[in-house]
């Protein structure tokens, strides 16, 4: 169940990358979690509001903030190599590309 739902868009993740078929280490299995609760935020922004992941070795933890923003930061360059791939002509593109002028 993604965002709620069992027929969430975001659910085609854990369908592509097979996550029922194959196994997975748990940083692999935490990569597919966050891909899947990010993509699920693009598609219903007022169902998501954030990532937290728990992760199971011999006790529950959290993953840390710099963890979560690991898997954050590799989320927004799947979503923009997705974007080059499929337009990869279009300026919006290109421009997420450029380092901000701050």
């Amino acid at each position: 169940m993604v965002g709620g739902y069992e027929n969430h868009s975001a659910v085609f993740w854990l369908e592509y990358l097979r996550l029922h078929k194959e196994p997975h280490s748990i940083e692999e299995s935490s990569a597919i979690a966050a891909l899947t609760v990010l993509a699920a935020g693009e598609i219903s922004p007022d169902d998501i509001g954030g990532l937290e992941i728990w992760q199971y070795r011999e006790s529950w933890q959290e993953l840390a903030p710099e963890q979560i923003s690991d898997l954050i930061g590799r989320f927004d360059l799947l979503k923009r190599s997705i974007r080059r791939t499929i337009r990869p002509n279009s300026k919006r593109d290109r421009s997420a590309l450029l380092p901000s002028r701050a």
